[in-house]
């Protein structure tokens, strides 16, 4: 009898996807890890463009030039990934 009623739960564990609680924040593994992988992304060094003021012209004015600035290794932490990623106490 008790064998029935495990293999009975079990059995309606899968046919439900989520039975309780609220909804998945992402519906599949994939936007899950493509929402993880941004964040690691963003804190990798990357190059950004930046505008800086070059000195005068003849009648003037700020002559400006866009530099290309590399930006430098961000620490990677649990609650900043969580944060990134839309996560908070509130869907403990």
């Amino acid at each position: 009898m008790a064998e029935s009623t495990t293999q009975q739960a079990e059995q309606n564990q899968s046919d439900d996807k989520n039975p309780v609680g609220r909804s998945l924040k992402f519906k599949t593994e994939t936007e899950l890890r493509m929402a993880i992988q941004a964040y690691f992304d963003e804190q990798d060094p990357h190059i950004i463009k930046h505008m800086e003021a070059t000195g005068f012209n003849e009648r003037g004015q700020t002559a400006w030039a866009q530099q290309d600035i590399m930006t430098e290794q961000r620490p990677l932490t649990i609650s900043g990934l969580a944060r990134a990623i839309g996560l908070d106490r509130s869907h403990c």
